[in-house]
């Protein structure tokens, strides 16, 4: 039975029907009390990460973890309480199989070449980044002094996918001032923009690693875009009449990266069988038209 933190968050979703359509059984984590999907595969269990009771409400040994939950906090308190000690408590349910944990690229910081290979130094910005990048350490540190199984560390950047939730997203948000027609703003600087993934993509690799016999930290991306051809393919796509506005500030609404975080890709390649992704444009116009409601 595969353990799945996060199982009623975005990607969660998507890794929920990956594993039942491979056949998977999953005990999924939520601290809701709201099953999302139903299916005699999925056994919810209303509990939290922290829980230190957590081992004795499986229904059957784990054989796998797959953790995706994160407080998404830019806040220490919370970090600390919450994604740290959560970790922590996770390792001793770890008693066999793989562990995938699902980081971020924010781990890295402020970027110093391009493109940003696992290599590239780890000095995050915000708490959430460095919340990401101390659970990674953490999860090595175990794996050193009590190897249970292989470990794969998933740096994604922005993940999109076609889920209710991804309306709160930063090019959701971009989408509906489209809809609206109003004025997008870019960062001015001419290659500003960031790499995507597709969350079905991200989700097939997630459980494509339960299978992995090498531990391992990868980046997983499907591309990069800049900001402004973003906007672009976003107004042409919702037929808006929005112009694109070029500023030098971060809008607090909207804050686009004023950098280009274009992040390698070949760690994962190296890694994991290539998997067949949508393009951006046929992923955004299927967000834009079922979430949206524009055709």
């Amino acid at each position: 039975m595969i353990l799945v933190t996060g199982a009623n968050g975005f990607l969660g979703h998507f890794v929920l029907h990956e594993l039942v359509n491979q056949k998977y059984k999953v005990a999924a984590l939520t601290r809701q009390n709201i099953t999302s999907i139903n299916h005699p595969f999925i056994n919810w269990i209303n509990s939290d990460i922290r829980d230190r009771d957590l081992y004795n409400k499986m229904p059957e040994p784990i054989s796998a973890i797959i953790h995706l939950a994160s407080s998404l906090s830019l806040d220490e308190s919370t970090v600390m309480d919450n994604d740290i000690a959560g970790m922590e408590n996770l390792l001793k349910l770890w008693q066999q199989g793989p562990f995938v944990f699902i980081s971020s690229t924010n781990v890295y910081g402020e970027i110093q070449k391009i493109p940003i290979t696992e290599e590239h130094i780890t000095e995050p910005l915000e708490w959430y980044g460095y919340g990401k990048l101390l659970c990674e350490k953490i999860l090595e540190d175990e794996a050193r002094k009590s190897p249970k199984g292989p470990y794969v560390i998933f740096r994604p950047p922005f993940i999109i996918g076609l889920h209710d939730l991804f309306k709160q997203s930063i090019i959701g948000k971009i989408i509906k001032r489209a809809i609206e027609n109003k004025t997008i703003q870019v960062p001015s600087p001419k290659n500003s923009g960031h790499s995507w993934v597709d969350a079905q993509f991200a989700a097939q690799s997630i459980v494509q690693a339960l299978n992995t016999k090498e531990s391992c930290v990868c980046n997983m991306t499907n591309g990069f875009i800049t900001w402004k051809l973003l906007a672009e393919k976003i107004i042409a796509l919702t037929e808006s009449i929005s112009s694109i506005h070029k500023t030098s500030n971060i809008n607090a609404e909207i804050p686009l990266c004023l950098e280009e975080r274009n992040f390698s890709g070949k760690q994962f390649e190296k890694h994991f069988d290539k998997i067949s992704f949508t393009s951006l444009d046929e992923t955004l116009e299927a967000i834009i038209i079922n979430l949206y409601k524009c055709s």
